[in-house]
């Protein structure tokens, strides 16, 4: 297909009538990265100048720096509008006044057109699959992944896609929400007629879109078209046709005509393309996270406490929680089904339970009660709360109101006093004897966070400066001493919060002040300080983290998800048991109440103060459809398609209201719709000039489109 037909291909703008279909499926794919080779990349690391892009981009299109068949694009791409800075590459789109007036000649005729910003694209120019005709050039199936932050402001429209000529692929176009991305796969030759499929993905939680750098991905086959989003899979489609010609890779920072911004800029911190290594090994990881509630419908009475510490697995499908009214509750799983029940406890104002929910190996349970004392439970099924004192009630037997302050191993029981030490209960007979554990209790070494107990019974925890103190028991006497060496960086102290040390027997996680996680790792003779080594990336931690006995640790992370570090020996990859895609909070931590077991299954305690929990199923292909009546889209920007003066909204820029002069002869209806096709209002235009009010339309751009054929655009402010 030669260049000069293609500018009539590139974005019908602004798609109305393709169904945006959410995907319903929960489990999700990841990428395996281990069984992709990249085969081109550019990390933008660096470079001087232009010049050393240039065996691998060009600055413009092949047929011209914009888009002539796109009225709505209102940009002139330019090698000028391209810096670099911190190893990125820096797209930038400047406003120009007065316009750039561009010529061009179609069909033998004459045309211009008034570009209001110049701004930057690269478009490869690398040859690698065969073509299918002379200038084909490219790459023909294979992922395709940009890291990226979207530029700021009302009107802008970054792109990151694939092009061929009969296959488009838009794996991302970035508009004025944002906090969401539109991925369109088109087919340009479905015998003569254009057809498209449309998904759009909503980051749900944390900053938006502009505010820090994403992953963008899809995987294209022969058969299928799969976006990710950060590594995991939004969505996919086998519904358009992907013709296996190579297709050109672009990035470009696009601008909608009257964007109204000076300036913005669109940073780019890596591309690449990748090709399958071994086609019979996974490309993705299908044995996903999936998520259920514990009961389809929650009763108000199963309803969960979200005090971090709370929630506790008192044996494999038996759940011991602290409920909203304070009182114990239990969800236990009989082989089909989770029943929710309340044990038959006598309760006092004193002995409703606070917090530091616990059980030891003989399946004991153990609680701070209201009144910041400890109580016990031998057993769940026949309960009989026991206050657990030496007989004095004195006030060393108050436990410490933080999250954390209890620990429990072989019917020893330590926990951190209202006084800030540390003190043991241990049962002798049907005596509990108290004592405190004497240390230099200086204020560094007051306990200033929650207590971690490793299986052979050592004890850690934050101390008044930030540092982690180590208590150990031996030869029949209590020792203590501070983990590293004598002064370290304030970056690798331990934050203060929930849940921030966690140990096994020979390595201390903690949450370290910078946010990170770290270790401190026995090498027999001392404790050396260690990065956790993720091989790709993790968010920072907000607060609390566990871990379990097969060394993976869970944390709520920084935009409020639950992450999740797997152990692979020294090293560990990230993931997300919860769906970026998802637009409701039900899945999101909202507090601190997580446990996760040794299979890896996380119980949670949702914002409804439900239970639910996250466990790996197999993952099902969401496949999305659209909506066969709107097969072929309809474009409200088309080739050649104006404005009439008279019909041109103003003021614009409007806040409250717009007016627009409907100089025919007899009533017309205007159409109004949001970038994402969605319809905010039909109004009736009567002849002459019409005040039409808007103060309840979001801030943004607007499409309208008349009875009469006419169309235009307007922005909110």
């Amino acid at each position: 297909m030669p260049f000069t037909n293609l500018f009539f291909m590139r974005k019908n703008l602004f798609i109305a009538a393709i169904s945006l279909v959410y995907s319903s499926v929960f489990a999700q794919s990841t990428i395996n990265y281990s069984n992709w080779q990249p085969i081109f990349q550019d990390e933008f690391n660096g470079y001087d100048g232009l010049e050393d892009l240039s065996a691998k981009w060009r600055f413009d299109y092949p047929w011209g720096p914009t888009l002539t068949g796109n009225v709505g694009e209102d940009q002139y791409y330019t090698p000028q509008n391209i810096s670099f800075r911190d190893n990125n590459i820096v797209f930038t789109a400047l406003r120009q006044d007065p316009p750039i007036t561009y010529y061009w000649e179609e069909n033998g005729v004459q045309k211009s057109k008034e570009l209001e910003y110049t701004s930057g694209m690269l478009f490869s120019k690398v040859p690698y699959d065969p073509g299918c005709w002379d200038g084909n050039i490219g790459f023909t199936y294979g992922m395709f992944e940009i890291r990226c932050k979207m530029p700021k402001g009302i009107g802008t429209w970054p792109a990151f896609w694939l092009y061929s000529g009969p296959t488009e692929i838009d794996v991302f176009e970035f508009y004025d929400d944002k906090r969401m991305f539109t991925t369109t796969i088109h087919d340009w030759n479905n015998n003569g007629t254009h057809t498209a499929c449309s998904n759009h993905f909503k980051k749900s939680l944390g900053k938006d879109l502009t505010e820090e750098f994403h992953n963008y991905a899809c995987i294209w086959d022969n058969e299928r078209v799969r976006i990710f989003f950060d590594s995991v899979e939004v969505w996919s489609t086998t519904r358009e046709k992907t013709h296996g010609c190579p297709a050109t890779i672009i990035i470009n920072l696009g601008m909608i005509d009257h964007a109204f911004l000076q300036s913005t800029e669109f940073v780019v911190d890596y591309v690449r393309a990748y090709k399958v290594i071994n086609p019979s090994e996974p490309i993705t990881n299908d044995n996903v996270w999936d998520k259920s509630y514990l009961v389809t419908t929650p009763l108000n009475s199963q309803k969960a406490a979200t005090t971090a510490n709370t929630l506790l697995l008192y044996e494999p499908n038996k759940l011991v929680y602290k409920g909203s009214n304070g009182k114990m509750k239990l969800f236990e799983n009989n082989g089909t089904e989770w029943i929710g029940t309340e044990p038959p406890i006598s309760y006092s104002s004193n002995n409703l339970i606070k917090g530091s929910l616990i059980t030891d190996s003989d399946q004991r349970i153990f609680y701070v009660g209201k009144d910041n004392r400890i109580y016990s439970i031998a057993n769940i099924n026949a309960p009989n709360i026991e206050l657990v004192d030496d007989g004095t009630l004195a006030s060393y037997s108050k436990v410490s109101g933080a999250v954390g302050s209890m620990v429990v191993k072989n019917r020893l029981l330590y926990y951190r006093g209202t006084d800030n030490k540390l003190h043991k209960y241990e049962k002798i007979g049907t005596v509990w004897q108290h004592q405190l554990i004497n240390l230099d209790y200086t204020s560094k070494h007051l306990i200033a966070g929650n207590i971690a107990i490793a299986p052979s019974g050592k004890l850690y925890y934050r101390g008044g400066t930030g540092r982690i103190n180590e208590v150990v028991y031996q030869n029949g006497n209590f020792h203590h001493a501070i983990i590293g060496p004598t002064t370290i960086p304030d970056a690798d102290k331990i934050a203060a919060g929930a849940i921030t040390i966690a140990s096994t027997e020979n390595e201390i996680i903690f949450h370290a002040k910078d946010h990170t996680i770290k270790k401190y790792v026995w090498t027999g003779t001392n404790w050396d300080l260690a990065q956790i080594a993720v091989t790709n990336g993790y968010p920072p931690i907000r607060n609390a983290l566990c871990i379990n006995e097969t060394g993976d640790i869970f944390y709520r992370d920084n935009i409020g998800k639950l992450s999740m570090l797997h152990s692979e020996g020294s090293q560990y990859t990230h993931e997300y048991p919860s769906s970026w895609g998802s637009a409701t909070n039900l899945i999101n931590l909202t507090n601190d109440n997580f446990i996760a077991d040794n299979q890896g299954i996380i119980y949670f305690v949702n914002s409804q103060s439900n239970l639910q929990k996250f466990f790996k199923a197999t993952y099902i292909g969401a496949n999305v459809v659209c909506d066969e009546n709107d097969y072929t889209p309809q474009a409200i920007y088309r080739q050649g398609t104006t404005v009439d003066q008279a019909y041109q909204v103003y003021p614009n820029p409007a806040n409250a209201f717009i007016v627009i002069n409907n100089p025919s002869g007899t009533e017309i209806d205007m159409e109004v719709m949001d970038l994402q096709g969605k319809r905010m209002n039909i109004f009736r235009l009567s002849m002459g000039y019409n005040q039409l009010t808007i103060e309840d339309f979001p801030v943004g751009m607007y499409l309208y489109r008349l009875s009469n054929g006419m169309a235009g655009k307007f922005i909110k402010q």
